[in-house]
């Protein structure tokens, strides 16, 4: 498994804030499956993730401030094309493997993260919130202090 530390998401807004980026899989990774019970979807399919990214940030000016952020899970457009599927987004089998799937591969607190709002999906990946607990765990995993 290859872990790498990147600077690719930057707001020009955040200059006062701190943030980070992970790329913690950056090539083939598992295939999740779809219940077709979202609310954006009927299909029940097999979706391969390619690439999932963490991007985290903390407002500097507020010392009682959390670390929080957002989870990219990347899919092939092969094995989901949004334009015939639909969104992902919802569909609670697809979210329990990805937890459970973060659980295993990174340790406890790696799968607290859960469906961001709808227009924050996009074409190419599924957003997710990352809360406290795996905010904290990405830090440490990347030896950036809280």
């Amino acid at each position: 498994m290859s872990v790498k530390a990147s600077k690719a998401w930057y707001n020009k807004d955040m200059d006062n804030d701190r943030s980070e980026s992970f790329v913690i899989l950056k090539s083939k990774g598992p295939t999740f499956r779809t219940s077709g019970r979202g609310l954006w979807t009927c299909e029940r399919r097999d979706v391969k993730i390619k690439r999932v990214e963490v991007h985290l940030c903390k407002y500097d000016w507020d010392d009682d401030a959390e670390w929080y952020g957002e989870m990219r899970v990347h899919f092939t457009k092969a094995s989901w094309d949004i334009s015939r599927h639909g969104l992902i987004y919802t569909d609670q089998k697809f979210e329990r493997q990805l937890v459970a799937w973060l659980n295993e591969t990174f340790g406890p607190g790696a799968g607290d993260v859960g469906y961001s709002e709808q227009g924050m999906q996009h074409a190419c990946y599924v957003s997710l919130d990352i809360g406290k607990r795996g905010a904290k765990k990405y830090l440490k995993m990347h030896n950036v202090s809280p």
